[in-house]
């Protein structure tokens, strides 16, 4: 493949009309070793006509978030996160607002464009809470880690998921069940099935 590629950037040089020459030129690639969203050292170094040195690596973070998520904490010191809700996997509408607690302080916030801007002192809490009326149901996840607010959050309310005989043995039932993912910015994500997480407004 490098090769290849090789061949075909040395095809693409033009030269001046001169005598005719010939010389040797080594392509240098360098992998690099990058972690999740860490900045390297990506680039050409042209030391014609010999030696290019080309230096990449894998792409393993999401850029683009990462730069946003950057962006907030600077100007507004809050991690912004993205909310995605469905129902057995097709996408519903987002709440206007949504509540977050970390046991302290309980805070309300406006989804806008899918995101909720949590402030950045929240991060450090072991313990938080997650709670929005989502149409008719009123929706409560505890428990989550203050490291989730550098995620994207999913939260699916199927409308039927099938427990274990022990989870059904102590009252809980698929209805009033969540499936939550947290999408991180590099890796894998994980996905918990939170019972219960919601009820009809009101009760």
């Amino acid at each position: 493949m490098l090769i290849k590629s090789a061949e075909e950037y040395l095809r693409a040089w033009t030269f001046e009309v001169d005598a005719p020459t010939s010389f040797d030129v080594t392509l240098e690639y360098k992998l690099l070793d990058a972690h999740g969203c860490q900045e390297v050292d990506r680039g050409v170094t042209l030391n014609l006509p010999t030696h290019i040195e080309i230096r990449d690596a894998p792409v393993t973070c999401d850029w683009e978030r990462f730069r946003r998520q950057q962006k907030f904490l600077r100007e507004q010191h809050a991690y912004p996160v993205e909310l995605h809700l469905s129902v057995d996997g097709n996408s519903i509408a987002n709440p206007a607002e949504v509540q977050i607690s970390n046991g302290k302080r309980v805070v309300k916030l406006p989804v806008k464009n899918g995101v909720f801007a949590v402030p950045e002192e929240f991060e450090a809490s072991p313990s938080l809470s997650f709670e929005a009326v989502v149409g008719k149901e009123e929706v409560r996840i505890g428990g989550i880690d203050g490291g989730a607010l550098k995620e994207g959050w999913e939260i699916d309310l199927p409308k039927s998921i099938h427990l274990g005989w022990k989870a059904r043995l102590h009252g809980l039932d698929g209805y009033h069940s969540c499936v939550v993912s947290f999408e991180p910015l590099d890796g894998d994500g994980m996905e918990m099935v939170v019972t219960p997480c919601r009820k009809p407004v009101g009760n």
